[in-house]
């Protein structure tokens, strides 16, 4: 069977890829050992006019969750084979408080809050420049991405929310990680599963060196942090 070849928007901040997604993608294609290539992309050419998105077997297909499960079938590999009833529930449930929650508390602080920007944008202009934007163009298309962007903030929610209440919610949500957590050494148990490729895409996108409160709140837990190190460890090395 042929390779996956996976579009993403490019190494930056020394993470795998700007976009959390993107890492969430690639984490689980390496947890999966499924053989791929990694490509620059834009959101224009995907299928869902977001990154990430894949090639394979001449498929087009985006969103992450839906690429994963396509990728189950098509190469007959299950990350939470044996997982209970009440396991998935968790990870369904922490997946969407990571997806749909703790990700805008980041876009926030990367986007809205002026000291974060300051430093995002120049991660935005490189993500740019090595796709190929022309160089003379991203000084004016950075202002009208942001611009799209906060107006997508303010319509999910997180946008309305002051700077405390923001480093609020995203303070609760790392605090309920890591009670989940716990001492284990993943977050159903034993082995890796797919709820891992998720939380640590999210959780190594704030170790970035981007100024904000969470950054220091999750280099303050030890457990978290020693999870990301041993994801890293063992699928990134």
């Amino acid at each position: 069977m042929s390779e996956v070849i996976l579009y993403r928007f490019g190494e930056a901040l020394g993470a795998p890829d700007v976009s959390p997604f993107c890492v969430k993608m690639e984490t689980y294609l390496r947890m999966a050992e499924i053989p791929f290539a990694k490509k620059l992309g834009s959101p224009n050419q995907a299928p869902k006019g977001k990154m990430p998105y894949i090639v394979h077997d001449g498929k087009k297909l985006g969103d992450s969750s839906h690429i994963i499960a396509y990728l189950k079938d098509a190469f007959q590999v299950d990350l939470d084979e044996g997982l209970s009833d009440l396991d998935r529930a968790h990870a369904r449930a922490y997946q969407s408080m990571l997806e749909e929650h703790l990700y805008f508390v980041v876009v926030y602080f990367r986007w809205k809050v002026e000291a974060g920007w300051q430093v995002y944008r120049h991660a935005i202009s490189k993500v740019m420049k090595d796709a190929g934007a022309p160089g003379f163009l991203i000084p004016m298309l950075i202002p009208l991405i942001r611009r799209s962007t906060l107006k997508s903030l303010t319509a999910q929610g997180v946008g309305r929310h002051s700077e405390a209440e923001a480093e609020e919610m995203g303070r609760s949500i790392l605090s309920s990680l890591s009670s989940f957590l716990g001492e284990k050494p993943y977050f159903l148990g034993e082995k890796p599963t797919t709820l891992d490729a998720t939380t640590y895409a999210m959780l190594s996108g704030l170790l970035a060196p981007i100024p904000g409160p969470l950054k220091p709140l999750l280099e303050a837990d030890e457990r978290l942090m020693a999870y990301c190190e041993r994801m890293k460890a063992r699928f990134f090395a």
